[in-house]
C-alpha cells in the first residue's frame, strides 16, 4: 500500500513537471 501510494505521487509529480515544461516551451516560442 505504501509503495503504491508512493508510485501514484511520483507519477503525479512527473506529470506536473512534464506539463510545466511544455507550458514554458510554448510561452517562450510565442514570445519569440
Amino acid at each position: 500500500m505504501r509503495m503504491c501510494l508512493r508510485s501514484v505521487t511520483d507519477i503525479r509529480y512527473f506529470e506536473f513537471k512534464w506539463h510545466a515544461k511544455l507550458l514554458i516551451e510554448r510561452v517562450e516560442r510565442e514570445e519569440g
